[in-house]
Formats: structure tokens, sequence, C-alpha cells
């Protein structure tokens, strides 16, 4: 989960260690992660310079600390909005190692699932599957929200 960040835990003897690979930091300009961070989730961070001495492109990095200051792992607020989902409980999915092809609107009919839904959309996957979602969330990188099919 997480697309370019992944954390690696529990190596033997390590327990407590998170390996990022990819990202493992984030700028306050950088307004997703930081306003993810902070705002939404609330997760509690620490400068990634010792010094917090604005060494970062000229400004602050931040990382993601756990209740005992250490590292938490980058890939930490993607794992806690996925448990925020999980604990939503009946009707909620996330699709792993499917390709999304296209987003189209909904054409409601009496005996479709959510017929009664304004907004709902259908996904379409590469393998063929169909989801008809009332509420939708994409962690996607925008290269790949523009090769959905319109």
């Amino acid at each position: 989960v997480g697309g370019r960040v992944y954390s690696l835990r529990g190596l033997p003897d390590f327990d407590d260690l998170a390996i990022d690979v990819g990202g493992y930091r984030f700028i306050e300009s950088d307004l997703l992660p930081a306003q993810l961070v902070w705002k939404a989730l609330k997760l509690p961070t620490a400068c990634y310079d010792w010094a917090c001495s604005a060494q970062c492109e000229g400004a602050n990095c931040y990382v993601v600390k756990d209740a005992y200051g250490n590292n938490f792992g980058y890939s930490w607020p993607v794992e806690t909005m996925l448990g925020q989902l999980e604990d939503a409980g009946e009707g909620q999915q996330v699709f792993f190692g499917k390709e999304l092809t296209a987003v189209l609107p909904h054409k409601a009919t009496d005996d479709a699932p959510l017929a009664h839904v304004a907004g709902a959309v259908v996904l379409k996957f590469a393998d063929g599957t169909r989801v008809i979602a009332d509420k939708l969330l994409l962690n996607l990188p925008g290269n790949a929200i523009s090769r959905l099919s319109p």
C-alpha cells in the first residue's frame, strides 16, 4: 500500500525498525502529505534535520514519529487510512494488484445496486471486473489518472 512509498517492518531481531524505501520525509510545501499527516490524520512528526535548520530545499523536512519519538515509517499515513477504511466496516473495499482502466458515471436502473445514489460511479479494471461505488478514493499518481479512459 502506498505507491512509491514502502516501509519494511518485522525484520528478525529488529522488530521496532522500519526501513523506508522510496520517500521517507516530506516538506511543508508538499501540500498533500503535509495536510494529510498534520490535519487529517494528526500524526506526530519531527524535523528530519536534528537542528531543524531548514536544510531541505530551503525549508524544514519532517518525518512521521511514533509515540516514543522514533521514526515510524513514511507508509504509516497510508496504512492509517487503510485501517480507518477497514474500521468503517461492511461495504468498504480495497483492491490490491488491480489495474484501474476507467471511472464512469453509473447509469441507474431499477435492479442495479446503488441506483438511488446520485453520483455513483462504475470502476472498470483491466481483468474485466466492474465495481459500482458511491464513494471513491484513488491513491494514484497523476500519470496513472491521465491514462484512465474517459
